[in-house]
């Protein structure tokens, strides 16, 4: 698949000349046409190449996996800024409808790529993940900081959990059940 796209917006929009695929522009000559060959493919160059012209891409129908592929090029391409990440931007926001099924990636994702605005929402979704289904390899590419941060929040929802069954619920005590109310208040304690 060719994309035809100008060079000037590439090096606009790129930290690092496309990940030196491309020319710095001389003031003397004009670019003249370029077939820059990349290892992406075309659905993960196409969303790349819409947020370096800033357009809406119609990214609804897009797998994870290829706005996964998309945030990895756009870090290669240095056109990764944390405000692309935002979860008030809708590339961010369409990476976190996959959080309910993808909970897990995305908040490595965000991890890998320091984006704590976009962990933070997608650790809402990790509630209910259980730690000891954690891979190592998942375990590293988050790093300590968002490891430490997602074993904090189980640790915090367990004691919360504990918490909310070890207060016995407060039962009016009268003269002829407090017998019967002692034994309802031992059992809810165990």
């Amino acid at each position: 698949v060719m994309f035809h796209v100008h060079g000037s917006r590439l090096l606009e929009s790129s930290g690092n000349l496309f990940a030196g695929c491309l020319c710095a522009p001389s003031s003397m000559t004009p670019t003249p046409f370029q077939v820059v060959p990349v290892l992406e493919d075309a659905t993960v160059l196409s969303v790349v190449l819409s947020i370096a012209y800033d357009i809406q891409l119609d990214v609804e129908h897009e797998s994870f996996e290829v706005l996964r592929d998309a945030v990895s090029a756009l870090k290669k391409y240095d056109m990764l800024s944390p405000e692309l990440l935002s979860p008030s931007m809708p590339f961010a926001r369409r990476l976190l409808a996959y959080a309910p099924r993808y909970d897990i990636e995305l908040y490595t994702l965000a991890a890998e790529h320091n984006a704590e605005a976009l962990a933070v929402a997608t650790s809402a979704y990790l509630l209910s993940y259980s730690l000891p289904t954690l891979q190592d390899e998942l375990a590293e590419r988050m790093g300590v900081h968002y490891l430490c941060r997602l074993l904090k929040l189980q640790v915090e929802r367990l004691l919360g959990l504990r918490h909310l069954l070890c207060n016995v619920p407060p039962l009016d005590l009268t003269d002829t059940c407090i017998t019967d109310q002692r034994k309802a208040r031992r059992a809810w304690a165990f």
